[in-house]
């Protein structure tokens, strides 16, 4: 199987499945590092597409997010219907369009917000708490980010 040939199980941690499309059904791991996804053969993961450019976007996996950047691609990269403009940190389950093919990012690990426990949620602001220590803290739904409140 060559290195840009999808997969049906993932035995990843990260990765991406393809939800519709030529590829439907297809997976491909998100390795530390990037995984470019276009229609060229030397992409990691290849969609054979007219919307999908040859290098149409890349994902970038760290220690701490996986990102999406587009590549300059002639149709784009939305993630959850809102166009990327630079790099973009991503979610699981978070839907990432290039150009009319659909991805869904997909994890095993356990969100950073679910290992902590909501102690109280009236109003915008709410505290969650890690063993002893309690975090107040401010979504920012807009930017995708939380704001610690002192």
């Amino acid at each position: 199987m060559s290195a840009n040939a999808p997969h049906t199980e993932p035995s990843a941690s990260h990765w991406i499945e393809v939800l519709d499309g030529p590829t439907h059904g297809a997976a491909w791991p998100i390795p530390v590092g990037r995984l470019i996804v276009g229609r060229s053969p030397d992409c990691g993961a290849q969609i054979d597409h007219p919307h999908v450019s040859r290098h149409h976007c890349v994902f970038l996996r760290d220690e701490f997010a996986v990102r999406v950047r587009d590549l300059g691609s002639r149709n784009g990269t939305t993630i959850n219907r809102q166009r990327t403009q630079g790099e973009s940190v991503i979610l699981p389950g978070d839907i990432v369009a290039i150009g009319q093919v659909l991805l869904r990012y997909v994890t095993e690990e356990p969100s950073a917000a679910s290992r902590f426990r909501i102690q109280n949620s009236s109003g915008p602001a709410a505290a969650w708490s890690e063993g002893e220590t309690v975090f107040n803290a401010q979504p920012d739904l807009q930017n995708r980010s939380v704001q610690l409140l002192t």
